[in-house]
């Protein structure tokens, strides 16, 4: 198989399908190094971001000689249990009976116009155009953003912005701003207005609307990592115990606490400018965030997504300090 055709022709049937394309990387050169050579050697491999809120790793076989589907499923199990991401076989053309069989052993696979059947996201896309996904209680990662957003930005309407303008804005695409709209309101947490330019409008006051997105609303983080060294780490923001910090609400401790947002973390590991990179120690904690933190450069991120990010703290006392700091920040404006 040609990966890069490959590549692109997934990217189409997406964009084809559903209106935009997945993120596609390398996998570092640690990751690399873990994959034994009897994998590396019969497969391709890319990191792909999918759905937004989904990272995945690509497994396209090298040879047009197809294993046979338990050869797949033992190859798929080795790659996820080192790798730690659940693999997704890349097939271009196979035969509908092993379609059958690959659903039977639910095998992730992506057929690029034919069929996408991913049950550990619950995504089931073939070629009559039927799609079934779990509608989970979370919002979006781009909903929840927008949602914060709002709530930082108390008098900032966002009624006031087109869903260009709102892009324009967040730095997300056009069509990551209806997804998001249209995952908002199936939560009934907004409406949308207008025919040829769209708008979102909140029907909730601000304490309402943290009310009643709270229970949608999840940590930001994707997954927490260590480091010793980081290209512009005052750049960052100060998140965890080091925000907590910053706000006076508890002791600095451990290594420095910093949010990076995901697409900024793999440009940086990509370019080798992360050293000792781990999961266990290292100067800095970096916490992996599914958006850009709501803060301005070497600021600790915002309230809202701390507290998010600390809900299941056992401090009681640092926990309930955050509660009444967030509580008082959502309160109303006396003055409006």
């Amino acid at each position: 198989m040609h990966a890069t055709r490959f590549l692109e022709q997934m990217n189409a049937y997406f964009a084809d399908i559903l209106g935009e394309t997945a993120q596609v990387f390398s996998l570092s050169p640690e990751d690399q190094n873990i994959l034994p050579g009897t994998l590396s050697r019969a497969y391709h491999f890319q990191r792909i971001q999918l759905f937004e809120e989904h990272e995945l790793c690509l497994m396209m076989p090298r040879s047009r000689q197809m294993p046979t589907v338990s050869q797949f499923s033992a190859n798929c199990t080795k790659a996820t249990d080192l790798l730690g991401l659940p693999v997704v076989l890349g097939l271009d053309q196979i035969p509908s009976y092993v379609r059958r069989r690959l659903i039977q052993a639910r095998l992730n696979f992506i057929l690029p116009g034919r069929q996408m059947f991913i049950p550990s996201i619950c995504v089931d896309l073939n070629e009559r155009g039927f799609m079934k996904r779990k509608q989970g209680e979370s919002l979006l990662p781009s909903a929840q953003y927008i949602i914060l957003y709002q709530l930082q930005n108390k008098k900032d309407y966002l009624k006031n912005y087109s869903f260009k303008e709102l892009a324009s804005l967040t730095g997300y695409s056009a069509m990551t701003i209806t997804k998001a709209a249209e995952n908002m309101r199936t939560h009934d947490l907004c409406e949308i207005t207008g025919k040829k330019e769209k708008h979102i409008r909140f029907h909730r006051t601000i304490p309402q609307l943290w009310t009643d997105a709270l229970p949608h609303l999840d940590s930001p983080v994707l997954k927490t990592v260590y480091a010793e060294s980081l290209p512009n780490a005052r750049l960052l923001n100060p998140s965890g115990t080091s925000a907590l910090a910053r706000l006076g609400i508890s002791e600095a401790r451990g290594p420095e606490c910093l949010a990076i947002e995901k697409s900024v973390f793999y440009e940086w590991k990509e370019a080798g400018q992360i050293l000792d990179l781990n999961e266990f120690e290292g100067a800095y904690c970096l916490e992996i965030w599914k958006y850009a933190p709501l803060a301005a450069p070497g600021e600790p991120v915002d309230l809202l997504s701390l507290s998010l990010c600390m809900k299941d703290l056992e401090d009681e006392t640092v926990r309930d300090d955050l509660a009444e700091r967030v509580a008082e920040w959502i309160r109303p404006d006396p003055a409006s």
